[in-house]
């Protein structure tokens, strides 16, 4: 594979993760009262015939408000026949471009085909950020997350204020004299992510000036890894925590 190509699997997961939780935010939504069932259809039916052709979307939100017996049942069936239309448009893209999508050179999603599937990812997430993601409660709970974050990042800073040699002498002979913060904070990184930084070091890539500078990328994806790792109620404990809230 060349140098600063993405891999083939990248292209896979870029497609599974849009076709899980293409509809997610819609459906937390309506469970939130934020749109009734019947709102959300008729914003994705206008989305729809500003930016679309066909009626592969508009026929699908009618079909189902007729015939699915609760919001629930709604929302399974949506998922059901989207994800049945999304994989296979998917599998027929990755074979067809195959070669480019193997080497890295596909320069395009595997879902950005202007068919009727596809086209419904841009409409949900549209009407997501139109109606949705403006709304106070969802606001505040973004801003809940982004204060949560960036106080993580906070707290972890002693580990990257540290030096190259502090920062060895705490990963390979703990208990050695380093600060008692810096130390407690370390116990807390997972033994899985200390595992690729050590890996990660120890290559040799050319894309550093010098050892320092790789040393010091690593360990900042060491901890922008494993904070951007926890899911969003881990991020908030994990804070009030620390933080003493």
């Amino acid at each position: 594979m060349t140098p600063a190509r993405r891999f083939a699997l990248n292209y896979i997961v870029e497609a599974a993760d849009d076709i899980a939780y293409c509809i997610a935010d819609l459906e937390d939504g309506v469970d939130k009262g934020i749109l009734s069932l019947k709102e959300l259809a008729q914003l994705l039916e206008e989305e729809w015939h500003q930016s679309c052709e066909g009626e592969y979307l508009p026929e699908l939100c009618q079909r189902l408000l007729h015939h699915a017996p609760s919001e629930s049942d709604f929302f399974q069936r949506f998922r059901e026949r989207l994800w049945e239309d999304l994989c296979q448009q998917s599998a027929v893209l990755y074979l067809k471009h195959h070669p480019a999508v193997f080497a890295g050179d596909y320069n395009q999603p595997l879902l950005s085909a202007p068919c009727g599937p596809a086209q419904v990812l841009g409409v949900c997430k549209r009407v997501a950020q139109q109606h949705l993601f403006c709304h106070r409660e969802v606001e505040t709970l973004e801003l809940r997350g982004y204060t949560a974050m960036k106080g993580l990042l906070e707290i972890y800073r002693p580990l990257l204020e540290l030096s190259a040699e502090e920062f060895s002498q705490l990963l390979n002979q703990p208990g050695c004299g380093s600060p008692f913060l810096v130390e407690r904070l370390f116990h807390r990184l997972p033994a899985r992510y200390l595992a690729c930084y050590r890996r990660a070091i120890a290559s040799s890539c050319c894309g550093f000036l010098c050892t320092r500078e790789q040393e010091w990328y690593y360990r900042v994806r060491l901890v922008i890894d494993f904070i951007s790792g926890m899911t969003d109620p881990f991020v908030l404990d994990e804070y009030q925590q620390l933080a003493a809230i």
